[in-house]
């Protein structure tokens, strides 16, 4: 178990590794070309580009079936899209915008992603409350899920959350090593519900939002201390840590 922990830590490693890689190939290969002489438009340096050089970033260091990669990806080709509109238009963009993304989220219109990908739940469809899987896996866009985690061999997972809520249940469970729970959260609110011997090692980058630990753990003993680890990034969201023992 332990070995397979080393391994999974080693190849998330090398995945970070190479988004990393390509997101500075990219950046000194424009850098470098625009120093040389060579002319780009104008919308090459705008903002927008921030959120697509983030989407790419997730896109190669967890996969392309992540749902939150394309998610910022597809912010920036709205931003983007603003500048090939005629000034006429462009006043009118923004709360077209903002119009669609309201119908958005009131007719729901992205059940065909959540039939493609099992994983991708909401609460009006799924209220997952006996879950017996021994990992977590997780993907939210506007949405919530409920989620309870009874496995006697947990093996960590990964939540990924835009815009939405998710709350996970450890009731019973417990693990043997130390397990890994990757988070990107963006927008959104992340709460764990952890017995109060498992110790958390706090590895998330946060960028402005929070992390908070909520229990009680006056009464713990040493002895009885389990460890799990949190990777991944919160923007602009939180993640709090409560006692599952004071869910009634």
């Amino acid at each position: 178990m332990a070995e397979t922990n080393h391994t999974n830590e080693v190849g998330q490693k090398k995945r970070n590794q190479s988004a990393l890689g390509v997101i500075l190939l990219i950046i000194g290969g424009i850098w470098f070309a625009n120093e040389s002489g060579v002319s780009f438009p104008i919308w090459m340096f705008g903002f927008h580009n921030v959120f697509l050089l983030i989407g790419i970033y997730k896109l190669f260091k967890n996969g392309y079936n992540q749902f939150g990669a394309y998610v910022w990806i597809l912010i920036s080709l709205v931003l983007m899209l603003e500048h090939f509109l005629s000034w006429e238009f462009r006043q009118y963009f923004l709360p077209l915008f903002l119009v669609v993304l309201g119908l958005t989220l009131i007719f729901n219109p992205i059940r065909w992603w959540r039939k493609r990908n099992s994983n991708i739940e909401s609460v009006d469809e799924i209220n997952d409350k006996h879950a017996i899987d021994n990992g977590v896996s997780i993907q939210v866009f506007m949405g919530g899920v409920q989620k309870t985690i009874t496995s006697n061999e947990f093996l960590g997972g990964t939540i990924n959350c835009f815009m939405g809520g998710v709350e996970v249940f450890f009731a019973n469970s417990t693990f043997q090593d130390s397990p890994i729970i990757e988070i990107s959260n963006t927008m959104g609110g992340v709460e764990l519900f952890l017995p109060a011997n498992w110790e958390i090692k706090n590895n998330l980058s946060v960028y402005l939002g929070g992390v908070k630990d909520n229990r009680n753990k006056s009464k713990v003993e040493s002895t009885s201390i389990k460890y799990i680890q949190l990777k991944g990034t919160v923007i602009m969201g939180g993640v709090e840590i409560k006692d599952i023992l004071l869910v009634k």
